[in-house]
């Protein structure tokens, strides 16, 4: 049995992340003790809704993996690159895709592991030789590339499993935003004003 770690009465010093995902802003707190990622907070900008609750949950287990041994690197090389319906496209964020809460997460987690330990990157950021993703069987699988991969797929509109219209030019699913439809993968706006 993994011996877990109590936490100390002493006052813990951290830094407080905010990052973007599709279903808002998320601030994540890592707090340390002896120098060492100990503990780890993580809230939804949006108070109350169920995936704020489940990323506080997600907090506090990964916060008992850090109190047992299991280092940060191993956290964000099991979440980078997940990937969900609630996608920011690199055209939306500076170069720079989110494709999930876990996602994004993860990127702080290699932020702050580099600002910590300078290694070369592909010490830290997860190899693409390892990456599998699993892909859920209600989505189709051109949603999910490896890392650093973008597919684009043209394809006509078609109904997508999910229940929605997709992307005329990638495929990904589209929302009426400003009465348009606008694909939350790639950003392309489609069918305006009518």
């Amino acid at each position: 049995m993994v011996e877990v770690k109590s936490r100390p009465d002493a006052e813990l010093n951290g830094v407080t992340y905010k990052t973007k995902s599709g279903c808002g802003v998320i601030y994540v707190t890592i707090n340390e003790y002896n120098g060492q990622p100990f503990e780890v907070f993580i809230n939804l900008g949006k108070g109350g809704t169920c995936a704020n609750v489940m990323l506080g949950a997600m907090g506090r287990d990964i916060s008992h993996g850090l109190r047992g041994g299991v280092p940060l690197e191993e956290f964000s090389r099991t979440h980078f690159g997940s990937r969900c319906d609630s996608q920011i496209s690199s055209v939306q964020n500076h170069g720079k895709p989110v494709f999930s809460c876990l996602d994004a997460i993860a990127k702080v987690f290699i932020e702050y592991l580099k600002k910590k330990n300078p290694l070369p990157p592909e010490l830290i950021a997860p190899s693409t030789e390892r990456f599998q993703p699993i892909i859920p069987p209600e989505l189709p699988p051109k949603f999910y590339t490896e890392p650093g991969k973008i597919e684009v797929e043209k394809s006509p509109p078609t109904v997508a499993r999910i229940g929605g219209r997709v992307c005329e030019v990638c495929g990904g699913p589209v929302v009426m935003e400003s009465a348009c439809e606008v694909c939350k993968v790639c950003g392309h706006s489609q069918r305006c004003g009518g």
